[in-house]
């Protein structure tokens, strides 16, 4: 009789005492878990800026070493008029980037002495938004070549697009 006794005594505190380890187990392990958690997603993030990086390196130096050397590119910028097989193969040019760089979704190719540009988009407004965006800079540059003294006008780069740097 005396041993039910100290045995129910002692039973809540046992049951509490165990109630408490498990809790501080499952709290460490659950916190531990988070920390990994952190560091796998900051390794993954690394890893996902280092491939992107690479690989817009390697897009920045094929796309300026076409330019300056692909002889249909020069072609391309070169012709004041409108050249269709340019054009054509200048497309080609482009086609073969985004085969060969799957991250390139859109592409173009701007001639500002006539204002023309040649691209590839999967966006289409994309398209009409450069169109309508060239074809004001064409107007302001027609309503300031009427005046001055006859000093040549460049046509200025809009900031919107982005400048190509050599690595």
């Amino acid at each position: 009789m005396w041993f039910r006794r100290l045995l129910l005594s002692y039973l809540p505190v046992f049951f509490i005492v165990t109630m408490i380890l498990f809790v501080v187990f499952f709290q460490t392990l659950n916190e531990q878990n988070r920390r990994e958690a952190i560091k796998a997603n900051d390794f993954l993030a690394q890893q996902v800026i280092l491939f992107t990086d690479n690989s817009l390196k390697a897009i920045d130096y094929q796309v300026v070493r076409e330019i300056l050397t692909n002889p249909d590119i020069s072609r391309f910028f070169s012709r004041d008029s409108m050249d269709v097989a340019a054009n054509i193969q200048a497309l080609k040019v482009m086609d073969e980037l985004k085969f060969n760089y799957p991250i390139i979704d859109s592409i173009y190719f701007l001639r500002f002495k006539t204002g023309i540009f040649s691209g590839m988009s999967q966006d289409r407004s994309m398209i009409s938004r450069i169109s309508r965006l060239f074809s004001n800079m064409r107007n302001k540059q027609a309503g300031q070549s009427g005046q001055g003294s006859g000093s040549i006008k460049r046509s200025p780069i809009p900031k919107s697009m982005p400048k190509m740097s050599l690595p």
